[in-house]
Parts: structure tokens; C-alpha cells; sequence
């Protein structure tokens, strides 16, 4: 169900924050990435790309940390889908769990074109 883990390493933060956000329904998910795609700037989204081609998650690196851009990322998530929407899909998800599969999953689609 890994649909967009870079590292692939389960236990990691990137692959659990992952999971979380591959069990929100494929369209709430694609809304909700064009939103964020769509208001990040463009450093920002050069550095995503970056990331994922270097095979790393967004969750280690300090441009998204949770106080910075993480805060951000997390607040435009939350204009598509609100925390309470968002732990309807399961285990308890929230932004602060969820907001760097959002990330890894945009960057996957920059790369790969999904």
C-alpha cells in the first residue's frame, strides 16, 4: 500500500506518514496535493523534487520541519480537508502524521508524472 515511499524503509518516518496518508481515498488525496502544489513556492517545490530524486522523504529534511514550512503545508491541507475529515480514513490521522505523505506524494509526481 506504499504507494509513494522513497526510502522504502518501513519503520522509517517518511514510509509511516506514507501509509497514513495512502488510506485517505485516491481523490480527497490528489485534491488535496494539487491545493498544496498549487500555493507552495517555487524553491520549495524544486527542493521536493530534489528530494525525491535523491531517494529521500521530505520528512528529513529541515525546509519542511514541523515549525517551519511543515506549518504551512499543514494549514493548506487543512483549507481541503479538516483534521476531524481527515480521521475519518483511519489510525487515528491527523496533519501532523499526514502532511509529509502529502509532500512525498507530490514530489513522486513531479518526478515520476503519476
Amino acid at each position: 500500500m506504499n504507494l509513494f515511499v522513497p526510502d522504502g524503509l518501513p519503520n522509517s518516518p517518511g514510509a509511516r506518514t506514507n501509509q497514513f496518508w495512502a488510506q485517505v481515498p485516491e481523490p480527497i488525496r490528489k485534491d488535496v496535493e494539487r491545493h498544496v502544489l498549487a500555493h507552495l513556492p517555487p524553491e520549495l517545490v524544486a527542493r521536493l523534487r530534489d528530494l525525491h530524486i535523491s531517494g529521500e522523504s521530505a520528512a528529513f529534511d529541515p525546509a519542511f520541519f514541523h515549525f517551519g514550512s511543515g506549518l504551512v503545508v499543514r494549514n493548506l491541507c487543512r483549507e481541503r480537508l479538516s483534521d476531524h475529515a481527515l480521521a475519518a480514513h483511519g489510525l487515528g490521522c491527523n496533519w501532523d502524521r499526514c502532511y509529509v505523505g502529502v509532500l512525498d506524494a507530490i514530489a513522486a509526481d513531479l518526478v515520476d508524472g503519476a
